[in-house]
């Protein structure tokens, strides 16, 4: 059985879930239930878990990938490779609740049914600290993310005061942690925005990613930079392959355009083996932007006798239409 990994989105993701969950507000003694289903993990010691809910027109999905086996108290891995076949009943204790499950196991696999039920504790001192309206729902979806008290404290000592709770939960989905945040600052990066952190965690622009660039003269001046250059690709390795091209340093900004744009050493080396050596980064990009590649060049000169044209010269011919 496979399990699709979890993919929500910075914050829509998050809102769009508590969003489901204001569908049916629970009342305080109502389990919440649903099916559930396990495998054994590629991953030594960890497990694939998948929980699926259902009622009306909603359904809830939730996938989690390398599990620690030790989480599910009263499982055992004998239970779940059992030849024959075992009963199964375990628990998942969060400080937001319980969810307990019932199933079968079998050959390195099964499911069955759960029910969950919110911790009241964790209901008062949410909202002690301002989240009012925690419905068993909401409840559900901080437990399964394991959005505890301490984090929030923990996020608060670090100047977020009250943090909405879609981005309490995107911050436990994408990893941005205490810790995170506290080695993020001590490369003097700006972490006022907790979209801003949570964005870097979705696209990989981690401490050792922020030192590889700098160690390659890639100062960027903002967090936002940064992002851009995952986005797009722009690595260390990249822009030093660019300044061996004969283009010196190049602004973190000009980088990434030429990334949006394809230019890349394969695209630069052909235009230079037609006989444009001095050609620059900006007529490398306005090539791209506007279709002039290496066979238009050679078209223009075997077919129409169009020798020694100019970069500009070819763009300018592009833009015109005149492309046969």
């Amino acid at each position: 059985m496979r399990f699709a990994a979890i993919t929500l989105s910075v914050l829509a993701g998050a809102a769009a879930y508590l969003g489901f969950a204001q569908q049916r507000p629970s009342t305080t003694d109502e389990p919440i239930t649903g099916n559930w289903a396990m495998h054994i993990s590629e991953t030594p010691g960890k497990l694939q878990f998948l929980l699926e809910r259902s009622y009306g027109k909603h359904n809830m999905s939730h996938s989690n990938s390398d599990v620690p086996a030790s989480q599910f108290a009263g499982l055992t891995l004998d239970q779940i490779n059992s030849p024959s076949g075992a009963v199964a009943h375990f628990r998942i204790v969060r400080e937001a609740g319980i969810l307990e499950c019932e199933g079968y196991l079998k050959a390195g696999g099964g499911g069955g049914v759960f029910h969950f039920m919110a911790d009241v504790a964790y209901i008062a001192a949410m909202q002690a600290l301002g989240y009012r309206d925690l419905d068993r729902e909401k409840v559900f979806t901080l437990s399964l993310h394991d959005v505890t008290t301490a984090f929030i404290h923990e996020m608060q000592s670090l100047g977020y005061s009250k943090p909405k709770l879609d981005q309490v939960i995107a911050m436990r989905i994408h990893g941005v942690s205490p810790e995170f945040v506290k080695e993020t600052r001590s490369l003097g990066l700006n972490t006022d925005s907790i979209d801003q952190l949570i964005a870097m965690r979705i696209h990989g622009v981690t401490p050792d990613f922020v030192r590889e660039c700098r160690s390659a003269g890639l100062n960027a001046a903002s967090i936002d930079q940064f992002i851009a250059m995952r986005i797009h690709g722009v690595t260390p390795e990249f822009a030093r392959q660019i300044k061996a091209e004969g283009f010196g340093s190049q602004s973190i900004d000009k980088l990434v355009e030429m990334r949006i744009h394809g230019v890349d050493p394969e695209f630069i080396h052909q235009v230079k083996s037609l006989g444009f050596g001095k050609v620059t980064t900006d007529q490398l990009v306005a090539m791209r932007i506007h279709g002039v590649t290496p066979d238009f060049i050679q078209t223009m000169s075997a077919r129409h006798g169009l020798k020694d044209l100019t970069i500009d010269q070819l763009v300018s011919l592009k833009i015109h239409g005149i492309d046969n």
